[in-house]
């Protein structure tokens, strides 16, 4: 976390920092923050992923940037290229860094899954990996806890969603554990379910 959030501050647009903290009651795990201006939401975790989504609706700002703790940027300039992006096209609700070309009769897993290559990609589903979001767009998004599929919920609810080529190359997998959302056994069919459940 600590090296996301430094890499964060290094960026030629620096945005609002927020921080949820789901092992806030836990004295071993917790996030301990040494940041100036970084804002540590202190979370039970009953909501899970969803408590970011509920942090995102209050928030005022034009847009908001979703991130998990397993991916880093590589470029100084990531945040500027998400919002001249988004500026220079109305139209598009969110862009991400990887997603999926969801076709219901495949389901979740056997639809193709991508990420950002040197051509702008449009796709069903942005995973929550990275998600970069036009705020106006998920004004009215249903508040309903949504624990571990939020992404996929969030991305039924928006109309266009784009991997943008200028994205290409800028972020890197950290390494992650057994305590990763995607290591859990139920983890796979909770995501194939609310895929068929939200894409209608």
């Amino acid at each position: 976390m600590y090296k996301i959030i430094e890499a964060i501050k290094s960026q030629t647009l620096v945005p609002n920092i927020f921080v949820i903290d789901n092992a806030s009651s836990d004295p071993l795990n917790r996030f301990d923050a040494n940041f100036q201006d970084v804002k540590v939401i202190p979370s039970d975790n009953s909501k899970m992923c969803w408590e970011r989504w509920l942090s995102a609706l209050d928030f005022a700002g034009d847009y908001s940037c979703i991130m998990d703790d397993d991916i880093i940027f590589t470029q100084n300039n990531v945040i500027e290229k998400c919002f001249h992006y988004m500026e220079q096209n109305k139209k598009v609700d969110a862009i991400g860094a990887y997603g999926v070309k969801y076709l219901k009769q495949l389901g979740y897993f056997r639809s193709e899954h991508t990420y950002c290559k040197h051509k702008d990609v449009p796709v069903p589903i942005l995973k929550g990996r990275f998600m970069f979001v036009r705020n106006s767009s998920i004004a009215y998004l249903n508040r309903e806890t949504e624990p571990t599929c939020d992404d996929i919920k969030v991305s039924s609810f928006l109309r266009v969603k784009v991997l943008p080529g200028c994205l290409v190359n800028s972020f890197e997998d950290l390494p992650t554990g057994n305590e990763s959302l995607s290591a859990k056994s139920y983890q796979s069919t909770k995501r194939e379910y609310a895929a068929n459940r939200y894409f209608k």
